[in-house]
C-alpha cells in the first residue's frame, strides 16, 4: 500500500509535459477526493486550480516568435553554466588544500545569497547573474574566485547572460503585447501548491480517519509519475525546449 508520492524533478519537464502532468494530477485528485470538503483541503484545491489556470493562460499567450527557440536554448546554456560554477565551488568545500577550501567557503556565502537563479524569470535571472558576477569580481572576493578556478566560468556566464539579454530585447521589440502571467513563475507556483496537496494527502493516508481515498490517489498517481519519469530519462533533456515545451522563457518576459 503506497503512502508516499514518488518523486519527480518537475522543473525538468518541458512546458507541454509539465502542464499535462498537472492536468492528470488535477483529474485524479478531484476524482479520488471529491468527498473531501474540509476547509483546508478546499482552500488548497482552490489555490491549485487558480495556479493551474494561470499556467494555462501563460501557455496560451506565448508568442509565436522565431526567436523563441533561440531564447530557450540560450537560457538552458546559461543555466548550465551557472550550475557548473555553483557545483564546482561546492565540490571544493571539502578540498584537501586549506586555502582553496577556505576560499570556497567564503564564496559559498555569495552563492547562497543568490540561491538557484535558474528558477527566476528571464529578466530577474539576467539581473541576478549580473549582480553575482559583480560580487565575484569585487575586491572582497576576486582572489577567492581565482583560487577556486571560477574566473573563466564567470567570463563565460557573462557572455551567455549578455547574449540572452540581447535576444530577449530583440524579441520584445517585435511586438508590444505582453503577457500578464510569467510562465516560469506560474510553473513554480503550481508546483508549490502541488507539493502542499501531496504532503497533505500523504499525511491523511498515514494517520487520517479515512485513509482509503488518499491511498488510492497516491497509488494511481504514482503510475503517472513513473510515466513522466520515463519521459525524462528517455529524452535526457531538461525543461526548456520547444515553444510551449520549454520550462520558462516563453511566457516570461512577454
Amino acid at each position: 500500500m503506497a503512502t508516499k508520492f514518488k518523486k519527480i524533478n518537475k522543473i525538468q519537464l518541458r512546458n507541454d509535459a509539465h502542464f499535462q502532468f498537472h492536468t492528470e494530477f488535477k483529474t485524479l485528485y478531484m476524482a479520488k477526493l471529491f468527498e473531501d470538503t474540509a476547509p483546508a483541503s478546499l482552500k488548497l484545491l482552490d489555490k491549485y486550480l487558480s495556479s493551474y489556470a494561470d499556467e494555462d493562460t501563460a501557455l496560451k499567450k506565448i508568442r509565436k516568435s522565431h526567436l523563441t527557440e533561440q531564447i530557450q536554448a540560450a537560457d538552458k546554456v546559461r543555466d548550465d553554466v551557472f550550475s557548473g560554477m555553483a557545483e564546482q565551488n561546492s565540490a571544493l568545500l571539502k578540498h584537501y588544500d586549506t586555502a582553496k577550501r577556505e576560499a570556497a567557503n567564503r564564496l559559498q556565502i555569495v552563492f547562497n545569497t543568490y540561491g538557484n537563479v535558474a528558477r527566476k524569470s528571464l529578466n530577474e535571472e539576467t539581473s541576478a547573474i549580473y549582480n553575482l558576477l559583480q560580487d565575484l569580481r569585487s575586491p572582497k572576493y576576486q582572489a577567492d574566485t581565482t583560487a577556486v578556478g571560477l574566473t573563466e566560468w564567470a567570463t563565460e556566464l557573462e557572455t551567455r547572460n549578455k547574449a540572452l539579454e540581447a535576444l530577449v530585447r530583440e524579441r520584445d521589440s517585435e511586438t508590444d503585447s505582453k503577457t500578464d502571467i510569467v510562465l516560469k513563475e506560474a510553473r513554480n507556483a503550481l508546483d508549490d501548491v502541488y507539493n502542499e496537496l501531496t504532503e497533505r494527502a500523504e499525511a491523511f493516508a498515514l494517520v487520517g480517519t479515512n485513509p482509503a481515498p488518499y491511498v488510492a490517489l497516491i497509488e494511481a498517481f504514482n503510475v503517472v509519475v513513473d510515466r513522466f519519469n520515463r519521459l525524462l530519462n528517455g529524452s535526457g533533456k531538461r525543461g526548456k525546449g520547444e515553444g510551449g515545451g520549454g520550462e520558462t522563457e516563453e511566457g516570461e518576459e512577454q
